[in-house]
């Protein structure tokens, strides 16, 4: 269970990095979520929601936020925590397991690094379109790790069950490479431990693209103008990110 001290940590941070970046202001934060305005002369400033999920949400209760967000024209956005427990849970023994089953496509590195999705996390990644499905996960600080934002793309992880012959009870009910609606094989394309964090308002949906540094949006002409490189928040894609 995370507790309430670690959720306010994890938003504190958040919003540290954001206003970093020097595009966005913050309007509100609680343990739950961060509520930031871009920086931008005239009315129409933009505004984005940000979960932050660290468990006691149900997929509902998100849908039902988010359609309010939408409503009032209000982006949205989420970061997990990523503890291993509540959220980017290993297989762990599962797939040592299912090493010589179905994923036996896979490496024993790629095997230990992929993670059983949750409810919340599942919901998230369909709001992205294929391939570019990402979550973002807010690290806390470990004897490890460093307190960081971490983005992730989610590959999906392909089933193997060319061991299962004629004689197989299973044979007839299983398809031989087919896609597992729970299992990711995360891939770290992002971090932000000491820097700014910059938002990428997708149109024309309601929803959020991450880059981590400037170097994630080299590829976009419409960024040239910005003599620091910087990304500029409402004004790219996610087709614009890497």
């Amino acid at each position: 269970m995370v507790l309430r001290e670690q959720r306010l940590r994890m938003t504190e941070f958040l919003a540290e990095r954001l206003e970093a970046s020097g595009l966005c202001a913050i309007v509100e934060r609680d343990a739950r979520h961060v509520l930031v305005e871009e920086k931008l002369d005239g009315p129409e400033r933009k505004r984005a929601y940000i979960f932050a999920h660290a468990g006691g949400m149900t997929v509902a209760e998100m849908q039902e936020r988010r359609e309010k967000n939408r409503e009032a024209g209000v982006y949205s956005a989420d970061v997990f925590y990523r503890d291993g427990n509540t959220f980017s849970v290993r297989l762990g023994r599962r797939a040592l397991f299912k090493a010589r089953r179905s994923l036996k496509r896979y490496t024993p590195e790629q095997r230990a690094a992929m993670i059983h999705t949750r409810d919340l996390e599942r919901a998230v990644l369909g709001y992205f379109a294929a391939p570019l499905q990402q979550v973002v996960y807010y690290q806390p600080k470990t004897m490890l790790l460093d307190k960081s934002i971490r983005i992730f793309t989610m590959d999906r992880v392909r089933l193997d069950y060319r061991h299962i012959g004629r004689d197989h009870p299973a044979y007839g009910r299983v398809v031989d490479g087919i896609l597992s609606l729970e299992w990711r094989l995360p891939v770290e394309c992002g971090r932000v431990t000491d820097g700014p964090l910059y938002l990428h308002l997708s149109e024309p949906d309601i929803r959020l693209a991450w880059g981590a540094c400037s170097r994630t949006i080299k590829r976009s002409e419409r960024a040239k103008d910005a003599a620091s490189h910087a990304p500029r928040v409402g004004q790219l894609s996610l087709a614009d990110i890497i």
